[in-house]
């Protein structure tokens, strides 16, 4: 699901919070997240309107999800030289049986920047279905007795 240019524009931004913010009945999240990279629109007013929702109290932190490792580099880049907010965390898709999805650049840009990792899909939607097999499944199952 690709998000709709201007996803993270400013005034998007702003208005998604205040409609979080309703919808969950407080008045702080403590991390708010960009779903999906918006190369539409500039990191710096992405992160710029993250900065005033936080000195607004409106927000504790932001992370990044489904970022690859090349403009998560520059959001750290423009954080660090504008006195921006950084991403604290990145939710990427992975797990044991789609490892190259994280593991490689994106992996090493998160322990260069100190960026904490929260995966999805981190049990592959129940591919590995690790439960035990009952005593007549064995024989038929697909992946051999246990």
């Amino acid at each position: 699901m690709v998000p709709a240019e201007g996803a993270l524009k400013g005034d998007h931004i702003k208005k998604s919070v205040d409609e979080s913010l309703k919808r969950l009945n407080t008045d702080h999240i403590e991390l708010f997240q960009s779903h999906k990279d918006d190369k539409a629109t500039p990191l710096e007013e992405t992160l710029s309107t993250y900065g005033e929702l936080i000195k607004a109290g409106k927000l504790g932190a932001i992370g990044a999800s489904n970022y690859d490792a090349p403009r998560l580099a520059e959001a750290a880049k423009i954080s660090k030289e504008k006195g921006l907010p950084r991403y604290e965390s990145l939710q990427p898709h992975y797990n044991l049986m789609e490892r190259g999805l994280f593991e490689g650049a994106l992996e090493n840009e998160c322990l260069k920047e100190g960026i904490g990792v929260i995966p999805y899909y981190s049990l592959a939607s129940g591919f590995p279905e690790w439960k035990v097999p009952r005593e007549g499944d064995v024989g038929s199952a697909q992946r051999g007795p246990a």
